[in-house]
């Protein structure tokens, strides 16, 4: 229990990632860490001053707040030391302190495990792709690894979770955080058939900063990294980026060459990245064997039923899947498209379906 709140302690400071995994080392463990003296910490040449400052205030004040409020929600600690710490994560220069884990976290090290990134402004295009390659990737038993953010991340966590295997969600706040807001019903899916983990300690709510740093862990727990949907300047750029200096493979969903949203992703392309246009082209190359006819076909997850929907509302709102376009809906609704793009309307208004930019999403 010492060690756990030195590693918080120490994961709180505001110093380098690659600065403290260098001096765990160095020092040995980590309470040789927290006994660190002024004198000795000015014998550690790549130090600076304010690292030494830092390292000097040796309150433990927060990290025992921490400690209390993870018992009291019920998140687990892993820190470097624990069992369940991933090992992939131990190669990297910059591994976090200690992860806040809330679910059963699966052993990495015995699956194939594929991280999909991409924009969270996504195309229905690129929801779709993202959502049926995680949902097969699953159901051939690839542990799929995602953000659960808006786009691309939900897309995938949901598609992995459909395909009946455990996904992972790293997230960019506390385990504790549900966000985006709207993402409720896929977090609680997520709680109950995988894992919500983070490097951030509960009540750490999502700011800009957080999410590229969150990106690195994404690009070391996995074996390759799929990009989705990536415009020219996008973070899933800098996660591939990560990904390729980790040593991992890189996949690429191709996309139209005049639009804007997917700049990123041929550019990828351009430079080597393996292009993909199915789950099999991944698996093929993990010499994995999966022939989609041979799967039993499995039933689409029907929408609870809502009370407060008429039968002809309810006929539409089974139809409606997360990253869904209105072009979609109208495709698949039997009924005329004015009278679908009415009850829509109404879907809307009665609060169990959000339209966004003409995506649809259930709440």
């Amino acid at each position: 229990m010492r060690s756990t709140l030195y590693y918080v302690w120490f994961a709180e400071l505001s110093i380098a990632h690659r600065t403290k995994n260098a001096l765990l080392d160095d020092a040995g463990g980590i309470e040789e860490v927290y006994l660190l003296d002024k004198e000795r910490l000015h014998t550690i040449p790549y130090l600076t001053s304010k690292d030494k400052d830092a390292l000097l205030e040796k309150s433990t004040k927060k990290a025992e707040a921490v400690l209390e409020l993870c018992t009291k929600k019920r998140v687990e600690i892993l820190t470097r030391d624990s069992a369940l710490y991933p090992e992939r994560l131990l190669e990297m220069p910059d591994a976090p302190m200690v992860l806040y884990c809330k679910g059963a976290l699966p052993k990495l090290e015995e699956t194939t495990v594929i991280t999909v990134v991409g924009t969270r402004k996504a195309s229905a295009y690129g929801c779709k792709m993202a959502k049926t390659i995680a949902s097969d990737l699953a159901e051939a038993g690839v542990l799929v690894v995602s953000g659960m953010a808006e786009g691309i991340d939900g897309a995938a966590n949901d598609g992995a979770l459909r395909g009946g295997t455990a996904t992972v969600a790293v997230l960019a706040s506390g385990v504790d955080i549900i966000y985006p807001s709207f993402h409720r019903k896929l977090y609680e899916r997520i709680l109950a058939d995988g894992v919500l983990l983070s490097e951030y300690p509960p009540e750490v709510k999502t700011s800009p900063l957080q999410f590229p740093v969150r990106n690195r862990i994404m690009a070391a727990l996995c074996d390759g990294m799929l990009v989705v949907n990536a415009p020219k300047k996008s973070g899933a750029l800098i996660s591939a980026r990560r990904a390729l200096e980790y040593g991992k493979d890189l996949f690429v969903v191709p996309g139209n060459a005049d639009l804007f949203d997917h700049v990123g992703s041929n550019t990828l392309i351009k430079e080597g990245a393996q292009c993909v246009t199915s789950a099999s082209d991944i698996l093929s190359y993990y010499n994995l064997s999966y022939d989609k006819t041979t799967v039993a076909v499995k039933a689409k997850p029907k929408a609870a039923l809502q009370p407060n929907l008429t039968e002809e509302e309810q006929s539409v709102f089974t139809l409606i899947e997360d990253g869904m376009s209105t072009d979609e809906l109208l495709e698949l609704s039997p009924l005329p498209t004015g009278q679908t793009m009415g009850i829509l309307t109404v879907l809307e208004v009665k609060g169990v379906v959000r339209v966004d930019k003409r995506l649809l999403y259930v709440i």
